[in-house]
């Protein structure tokens, strides 16, 4: 019996032609790295997005350089914010202008597993309000928070929907995710990635305007 071993190739996906278009025009320092992180602050410029939106459903994005360095180093910069933001979207902390039904702190919810039970949660974006359970209503979400759009929902839409307790008609199967995540998980959770599109957002706002 005899074994088989396959050693993998890392790579960047970032050409060393792409690397020197770069080079040659915003300076030599710079690396695929930087590059990597323009991208994704590019893909989030509003004028691409919106120009490519048919497109970018149909096939690989193109992405052109900008012409000056400025706005490409601007790209970069936020690239590398907005991958931090939502590579560690769990660890970010939940924000302080929340306004809690009966005034409880955030610290006192959390520590009480029994009333962050979750069943289906209930958004009002119009009103910046979130029923979470018969326990707890948060209000005071910026407008903001819903405008950080994931694959035609907002990131808020996505957990709300995720997370809620059914029943399949069909066979009957449960789905609780107070037993595979605990209500404690989802209300954390929630709170971050209500954190996390207000930042994305402002962020995105701040990116240099795309002339295509």
């Amino acid at each position: 019996c005899g074994y088989a071993f396959t050693l993998r190739k890392k790579t960047d996906g970032i050409s060393d032609y792409a690397l020197k278009i770069a080079r040659d025009k915003y300076g030599g320092t710079l690396t695929k790295e930087d590059i990597f992180f323009y991208v994704y602050g590019y893909l989030h410029s509003p004028e691409y997005r919106n120009a490519f939106s048919d497109d970018l459903k149909l096939s690989l994005p193109r992405i052109e350089y900008v012409s000056k360095a400025d706005d490409f180093w601007a790209f970069s910069k936020a690239g590398r914010e907005l991958a931090e933001l939502h590579l560690n979207y769990e660890k970010v902390e939940p924000p302080d202008y929340l306004k809690f039904s009966g005034g409880i702190k955030i610290e006192d919810l959390i520590e009480n597993e029994s009333i962050c039970r979750v069943t289906k949660m209930k958004l009002i974006p119009e009103d910046g309000k979130l029923v979470y359970n018969q326990y707890i209503t948060i209000e005071g979400i910026p407008k903001e928070a819903f405008e950080y759009i994931v694959n035609g929902k907002s990131a808020i839409e996505w957990i709300v929907d995720r997370y809620q307790y059914s029943v399949d008609k069909n066979t009957g199967i449960i789905n609780d995710p107070n037993e595979y995540a605990g209500g404690k998980y989802v209300l954390e959770l929630l709170l971050s990635i209500i954190s996390v599109s207000v930042q994305s957002v402002n962020i995105v706002k701040g990116l240099p305007k795309v002339v295509l």
